[in-house]
């Protein structure tokens, strides 16, 4: 494990969603589907605390210790669109109810987990959130966070994928080894996405 990072326990689940909410603040996907300040903290809260149960239960989820600065949240090789019985379990069939009209239907719309199977096919991993509080920033967080499972990859020899909203996103990642696969525009106004692979490296 890399320095400071240990896998998620049930615990540090909510201890780290705090820190994963004000790191995607003002981030474009979640600015677009909801722009009232208040709906959209709340949202991307019980988004993020969904995620974290997922990847925690069904996967490989890692926060930073002792204190939950950020985290790292991954899909394996061969998970791909949950069952309803795992979506209930980590929450996930719950995240919309928070949000109403149109917020709801961009939120709806912004799922792109076809494009990623489609430009990055499984088995691989997926990098479903990188995360760390803006106070914990350019203290090489991210990338001990996403070590385990890059050298996880790399010793699988598989691919990784993931895929960002934010364009200065785009030269972090490829400085970790990943570069652009794929770039779409999300419908109705939406922000642009990148969808990003990284080869297995030697």
């Amino acid at each position: 494990m890399s320095d400071g990072v240990v896998r998620m326990a049930d615990a540090d689940v909510e201890r780290v969603v705090p820190a994963l909410v004000r790191a995607f603040g003002g981030d474009p996907l979640f600015d677009w589907i909801e722009p009232r300040p208040e709906p959209r903290e709340r949202f991307v809260a019980a988004f993020m605390r969904a995620l974290a149960w997922r990847s925690h239960l069904f996967a490989e989820a890692f926060v930073t210790s002792p204190v939950a600065h950020g985290a790292s949240l991954w899909k394996g090789p061969e998970l791909g669109h949950l069952t309803r019985e795992q979506s209930a379990r980590c929450g996930l069939d719950q995240v919309a109810d928070v949000l109403d009209g149109g917020a709801r239907e961009r939120f709806e719309a912004a799922d792109v987990e076809d494009v990623l199977e489609r430009t990055v096919p499984r088995p691989r991993w997926y990098l479903g959130v990188l995360g760390v509080d803006p106070d914990g920033q350019a203290r090489g967080w991210g990338a001990r966070l996403m070590k385990p499972i890059l050298d996880r990859a790399d010793a699988e020899g598989l691919p990784v994928s993931l895929e960002t909203m934010r364009e200065r996103n785009v030269a972090y990642y490829r400085r970790h080894g990943f570069e652009v696969a794929k770039t779409l525009q999300l419908p109705d106004g939406g922000p642009t996405c990148w969808v990003l692979r990284r080869l297995p490296q030697s």
